[in-house]
């Protein structure tokens, strides 16, 4: 009698149901993202449970950065603070993936207890224009008592496998506490998982770009208002410029996820480009530079020095030209490399968000898209080179001091995050 379970299955014979969710198991990139776009965000409201009076206390969930991740954990292991039972598989993950792996005979830390250091941020009180009274903290100890949990720093939250975010890293979502997220700073090109829909709808209230993925927009590089009147400002001619090298480059991540490096490698081959960064390297700073903000010789290629982004400017500025390449090419996904173009009176060669024209001014940018191949878009660099009026066509938007034309999603509100989020609150 043949026993079926002792029976070996060959794959081949497995019959594999149709799914609505293989889209969801393949993204690698924010161009692969499965199709979400939320609905009326600009209008997307969500519940307090409180009277406006009452002072609601946010938690700032962000636990660890990669500025202090590499905390003496041996050290800080010594000093330990309560939590409640809710939280200890976050602080299990907390001590297996940094603690332990940092310090691999590091002692376990007592059931309901972390290093103090995680408590460390002190807190902060705040009053919103429309009468919104908060305070900011981090203690652990207190987390059952708060009011709203602000998500702000997801980068650690990325894993190999699906759901693609780590919620051992998150707290449990308890009745009656509003999640806030809030995606600045970097793209959804390394961290794509923040545009999936199971992901944003964890989240009462989002904030960040592109903005049909998000509730509220925030620009990932915004311009304040005071600070737009330096773009419009010329300090170097056409005359002015360099004619034996054309192109300046100056980035650090050299292992971008668009094809920028292979793109500026194959550009290299066929025009001068002085590139001062770690990648490609192959021009060093000049003396006067060096000299004007102390940068040793044989050290620093300058691109994480201190004076980092005076010292592009100048460097970028004696060029025509300047290659604003981003490390991906997402939406929304628009940084400071086109805008330290503009301040060094050079005119970006740009790769990266296909929606670039609503972050820039009119005719200020040449977009590597516009052009079939890298030989052609060099023919136009030639072309716009030796061509004053040409030239100074890219700059004619300087002329609307008005500055009306500088760009239309660039620009960053004065009023507080924390305030922007309590102006979609209904109070119950």
């Amino acid at each position: 009698m043949n026993d079926i379970s002792s029976q070996e299955i060959k794959p081949e014979t497995i019959k594999l149901a149709s799914t609505p969710f293989s889209s969801e198991y393949l993204p690698s990139s924010c161009e692969h993202l499965p199709s979400f776009i939320k609905t009326n965000t600009s209008h997307r409201e969500f519940y307090i449970t409180s009277p406006k009076s009452r002072e609601l206390t946010i938690f700032h969930w962000f636990s660890l950065t990669f500025s202090n991740i590499n905390v003496s954990w041996e050290t800080i292991s010594q000093d330990l603070c309560p939590y409640p039972p809710e939280l200890y598989t976050f602080f299990q993950r907390i001590f297996e993936k940094f603690a332990r792996k940092s310090v691999p005979g590091l002692t376990e830390w007592p059931k309901g207890y972390a290093p103090c250091w995680l408590w460390s941020k002190n807190d902060e009180w705040g009053t919103c224009a429309n009468g919104a009274k908060y305070r900011l903290t981090t203690n652990y100890t207190q987390w059952r008592d708060v009011d709203i949990i602000y998500f702000d720093y997801p980068f650690f939250l990325k894993i190999d496998e699906p759901p693609y975010y780590d919620m051992k890293q998150m707290p449990p979502h308890k009745a009656g506490q509003v999640w806030w997220f809030r995606f600045s700073d970097e793209g959804l090109g390394y961290y794509w998982f923040v545009g999936l829909g199971n992901f944003l709808n964890l989240f009462d209230m989002t904030m960040g770009s592109p903005a049909d993925f998000f509730d509220i927009f925030q620009p990932a590089y915004g311009i304040y208002k005071g600070h737009i009147p330096k773009f419009y400002e010329s300090h170097i001619t056409f005359n002015e410029k360099k004619n034996d090298v054309l192109i300046s480059w100056m980035v650090g991540n050299c292992d971008p996820v668009n094809n920028r490096s292979d793109y500026a490698y194959e550009l290299m081959q066929h025009i001068t480009v002085d590139s001062f960064g770690y990648c490609l390297h192959n021009k060093e700073l000049p003396d006067q530079i060096r000299e004007k903000y102390g940068i040793k010789k044989n050290g620093d290629t300058a691109y994480y020095s201190t004076n980092m982004y005076d010292v592009k400017i100048d460097v970028l500025s004696p060029y025509k030209f300047h290659l604003a390449f981003e490390n991906s090419n997402c939406k929304g996904y628009v940084t400071e490399k086109v805008y330290d173009s503009f301040l060094g009176d050079s005119i970006p060669i740009y790769m990266g968000a296909p929606d670039i024209d609503d972050y820039v001014p009119p005719h200020s940018i040449i977009k590597v898209t516009d052009f079939e191949n890298v030989e052609d878009l060099v023919k136009y660099i030639y072309k716009v080179a030796n061509n004053q009026t040409l030239y100074e066509s890219y700059f004619e938007w300087k002329k609307d001091k008005t500055y009306e034309n500088f760009c239309k999603l660039c620009r960053q509100t004065e009023e507080q995050t924390i305030c922007r989020f309590f102006d979609r609150a209904l109070w119950v």
